[in-house]
């Protein structure tokens, strides 16, 4: 798939397009629910290293959260985001701690991503 290639290349133009997707659908884009599935799409976040692309990483945090959203454990989201600020972090620390803080202070009362922002710190 083409988009899974983006977004191992690091190309912002991808993961605006995965951004898009996931909001849509409020879920992976990728997202079955049968157990077996590979979740490739997403599974190629975590390889992300660019900081430009940070915007994007955060946008896909808030997505995350929101209500109602559709996920996979292990594989999913939560796990590539985590993966990708570690990878962004190694090369920008203080790019990301920036703008994790800044969500920790304006989400303090949503225990889930202030958990995530803390543990990815």
């Amino acid at each position: 798939m083409h988009l899974r290639s983006l977004l191992i290349m690091d190309s912002i133009y991808g993961l605006k397009i995965y951004c898009s997707l996931t909001e849509e659908q409020n879920a992976i884009p990728d997202f079955a629910n049968d157990g077996y599935s590979i979740y490739s799409l997403t599974e190629a976040i975590r390889v992300t290293k660019n900081e430009n692309t940070l915007p994007y990483n955060i946008k896909l945090l808030h997505i995350l959260f929101k209500p109602g959203f559709r996920d996979v454990s292990g594989f999913g989201l939560y796990n590539s985001l985590f993966s990708a600020f570690k990878n962004i972090a190694e090369k920008n620390y203080e790019l990301v701690q920036h703008e994790l803080v800044s969500i920790i202070k304006s989400v303090h009362e949503d225990q889930e991503i202030y958990t995530f922002c803390n543990c990815s710190l």
